[in-house]
């Protein structure tokens, strides 16, 4: 289920204009351009580009649930093996993202702040296998920390930090 969730939204993030006006291109994709939005840690070093990094982690899944639930599920819990067994439909996801540029303006972290509100904050939408059908569903995102316009005089860069908490559904069954 992380895997879905994590191509789910990055997939919503790299859809919206406005966000994408804000981030240069992924370097890694220059056939194809799209905001550089990367799932990684970048560590010690800031990239050379204005970007927006993201990890995304489990957190303990609702076990409230349990016993309206079949034994068994195929996409196990917080994305287990195959047929692991089954605790709650409701998965709680964590995603940290980081918002890098090499500008010294507050503004470029103030900006993405505001458009992942909009996007994440308080906000649905589905989430899709590899064949297109969905599976489950972010129902409510809700922010969580949000540091702006942070200053690294050593690493010469700007950067803000974010934590957004994603509660999913699954729909499958």
């Amino acid at each position: 289920m992380i895997t879905e969730t994590r191509y789910a939204l990055e997939a919503r993030l790299s859809a919206d204009a406005a966000l994408a006006g804000m981030l240069d291109r992924d370097p890694n994709v220059p056939d194809t351009p799209r905001p550089a939005i990367l799932y990684a840690h970048l560590g010690t070093a800031p990239p050379p580009i204005t970007c927006l990094t993201y990890r995304l982690t489990t957190l303990t899944p609702d076990k409230r649930f349990r016993p309206a639930l079949p034994a068994l599920s195929p996409y196990g819990d917080a994305g287990g093996p195959p047929a692991a067994p089954s605790t709650s439909p409701i998965f709680d996801f964590r995603v940290d993202l980081e918002a890098w540029t090499l500008k010294r303006s507050g503004a470029v972290g103030e900006a993405i702040f505001e458009r992942l509100m909009a996007l994440l904050d308080n906000q649905a939408w589905p989430i899709n296998d590899a064949s297109g059908t969905q599976i489950a569903r972010v129902f409510k995102g809700s922010c969580l920390t949000a540091s702006l316009a942070d200053y690294d005089d050593k690493l010469n860069s700007q950067f803000s930090l974010f934590s957004f908490q994603l509660r999913v559904v699954r729909t499958d069954g």
